[in-house]
C-alpha cells in the first residue's frame, strides 16, 4: 500500500470542469482513512488551493507558488522560499510597478501588479510583453 499520494491539481485531481469529482473525493477519504497520506502540489498560489483543500475533511499539506510555499490546512507558512529584492531583475521590478500585459509560457496571461505574487510567477518564466 502506498504511504503517500502526491497530486497537481489541473487535470489531475481536478476534472475538466476544474472540479473534484465526488468519486475522486471519496476514494481519496478512504485511501485517508487507510492511513495513506494525501498533499497537494502545484504551481498555484495557497490563495486559490485553500478552497479545493477545505472540501476533504482531514489534514494535508499544501506545496504552492511552485515549491516555493508549504502550508499546513490551517494556512500556516511551514517553509518559504521567497525571491529577495537583490535577486530580482529591474526588468521584473518594471513589469511589476507598471500596467503592461505578460503573456507567460507557464499560460498564465495577465496584468502583473504590486499585489502579484512575485515568487509563484518568477520561477520559469519567458514573457511577452505588450503594452
Amino acid at each position: 500500500m502506498y504511504q503517500l499520494i502526491a497530486t497537481d491539481l489541473d487535470g489531475t485531481l481536478l476534472n475538466g470542469e476544474h472540479q473534484i469529482s465526488e468519486y475522486t473525493l471519496q476514494t481519496i477519504t478512504r485511501l485517508y482513512q487507510q492511513n495513506v497520506k494525501f498533499l497537494i502540489a502545484t504551481g498555484r498560489h495557497y490563495i486559490d488551493v485553500r478552497p479545493i483543500a477545505d472540501q476533504f475533511d482531514f489534514p494535508m499539506y499544501l506545496i504552492t507558488s511552485n515549491g516555493a510555499r508549504v502550508h499546513n490546512k490551517q494556512g500556516e507558512v511551514l517553509f518559504r522560499a521567497d525571491l529577495t529584492s537583490q535577486e530580482i531583475d529591474p526588468f521584473w521590478i518594471f513589469l511589476l510597478t507598471t500596467h503592461y500585459i505578460a503573456i507567460f509560457t507557464m499560460k498564465i496571461t495577465g496584468t502583473l501588479n504590486k499585489k502579484t505574487n512575485m515568487s509563484a510567477r518568477l520561477i520559469n518564466i519567458q514573457a511577452l510583453i505588450i503594452s
